[in-house]
């Protein structure tokens, strides 16, 4: 997917590194683990803050809807950049609710916690070969999209498997067949992704 798309484009931006919050784990080591642009998706982690939930995990997945063709893939790119591509990704991000060991009332706040962003526009799950995206009416550019949320998800979970540690090596976690518990959780698309996926091929 490219610029020339649409009008006034603008990337998002991926801020600022910020201190005590989740940190990136860029999938730059899984080629197939890539955006609907060809960017490395990213993945985002907190080790627990509470030593009695250490053993305890949250993995979330990002929601926001999905695209299948041409025209619904080109105004999803204009209007909607940030859900499918890493451009914005920064070094760091704040999550709210089940991820916010903050929130007052929040029974996961001190468990391990793993964000997924949304960038693949497949409800995570996808597994096809690059997409040659046409205007049916032959009018519009033709563009290149990639449909792989499962090859993300594998990644993720190679990622948690081997011990995760963040891209500036402040958060370390511990394999996560280590956990005593995991909730995989997601919201819109991302709760598409709980019911469809299976990781590795083992259902969840």
């Amino acid at each position: 997917v490219v610029s020339p798309l649409c009008a006034n484009f603008r990337a998002p931006n991926p801020g600022q590194r910020q201190d005590g919050q989740m940190q990136r784990i860029a999938l730059t080591d899984y080629p197939d683990a890539v955006c609907n642009d060809g960017t490395p998706a990213s993945m985002y982690v907190r080790r627990a803050t509470n030593p009695d939930h250490a053993g305890r995990w949250i993995v979330y997945l990002k929601g926001g809807s999905q695209c299948l063709y041409w025209g619904d893939c080109k105004e999803r790119w204009c209007d909607e950049t940030s859900l499918m591509t890493s451009l914005g990704h920064g070094p760091s991000q704040h999550r709210d609710g089940m991820l916010n060991p903050n929130l007052q009332g929040n029974a996961f706040a001190g468990w391990n916690h793993v964000y997924v962003p949304y960038c693949t526009s497949d409800l995570h799950s996808g597994t096809g070969d690059s997409s040659l995206m046409v205007d049916p009416d032959g009018e519009g550019p033709s563009y290149t999209a990639h449909f792989r949320g499962h090859h993300v998800l594998n990644a993720v979970m190679d990622v948690l498997e081997a011990g995760a540690v963040s891209d500036d090596g402040t958060e370390t976690l511990p394999p996560i067949a280590e956990a005593d518990l995991v909730l995989f959780s997601g919201s819109s698309a991302g709760a598409g992704g709980v019911v469809i996926d299976d990781i590795d091929g083992s259902p969840l």
